[in-house]
């Protein structure tokens, strides 16, 4: 009898033990160093002041000429650094077509620099 009460007992508390440490909140975490210091230098070519204001009113699927590359807009996206940026598309008759970024920084559109060369599928050294 006494160790029946003994598991009742157990089978109750434990539950409610185990439900208790489910509801309580996270402890709120603080970030002491900052990730990111001072203004964000892109590492792209600024795209030419002629083309900046086209730039703004294009949308994704529309095409425009750059260094004598047939290249297609995208969809419109937030950077990780809080840049306004668009997805291109590189499409060319000679070359295998890739895929880039563009990006809006106070002085204006640059093109991202790809990673990762995607007519050959190697690393770039840089």
């Amino acid at each position: 009898m006494l160790l029946n009460k003994k598991v009742i007992y157990i089978l109750t508390f434990c539950p409610l033990i185990f439900l208790q440490s489910c509801v309580s909140a996270p402890p709120e975490v603080y970030a002491s160093v900052p990730l990111i210091n001072g203004e964000s230098h892109p590492s792209g070519e600024y795209l030419p002041e002629g083309m900046q204001a086209s730039l703004e009113s294009k949308k994704a699927g529309e095409h425009f000429t750059y260094d004598n590359k047939q290249m297609k807009l995208g969809r419109d996206y937030m950077s990780a650094l809080g840049l306004n940026c668009k997805e291109v598309q590189v499409v060319s008759k000679v070359t295998v077509s890739y895929e880039t970024s563009i990006c809006k920084s106070e002085k204006g559109w640059f093109l991202i620099p790809s990673l990762m060369d995607k007519r050959t599928s190697e690393f770039m050294e840089g």
